[in-house]
């Protein structure tokens, strides 16, 4: 097997264990705790995608212009996902925290974060070995 396959499995199933924490976690909260989560983060999902969007399309110009060596490109591209990805987590976590939800919904959602971090990670080191 390849690093690709290898890495592009890991990633797969470091998101899927991630979501599966995630949702045993949310079976936990109660009506209003549900609806109080999708309310909090409805309002601040078209930022995140319009990041990411702008992260994805740096990238794209980046090789389909020839901007910079293909290397350090897709290394500023990790990069950029790895701090993305964290400071996501950390305006969630916050907002969790501010909302008074259980701390063990809270310590779930750091763990499949965690779970999903590390995945991404192990993907892009596989790729590069």
């Amino acid at each position: 097997m390849d690093n690709f396959m290898l890495a592009f499995i890991l990633l797969i199933g470091s998101v899927f264990l991630s979501r599966t924490i995630n949702e045993k976690a949310t079976q936990h909260l109660n009506q209003n705790q549900k609806a109080d989560l999708v309310d909090l983060f409805s309002g601040s999902r078209p930022y995140t995608f319009g990041a990411l969007i702008l992260i994805l399309l740096g990238y794209f110009a980046g090789i389909k212009f020839n901007l910079l060596d293909p290397f350090l490109l897709s290394v500023l591209y990790c990069i950029a996902m790895l701090v993305f990805i964290i400071s996501v987590s950390i305006s969630a976590y916050k907002k969790l925290v501010a909302n008074d939800f259980p701390s063990q919904y809270i310590k779930s959602y750091i763990t499949s974060t965690a779970v999903r971090f590390i995945g991404m990670l192990l993907f892009f080191v596989l790729l590069w070995r």
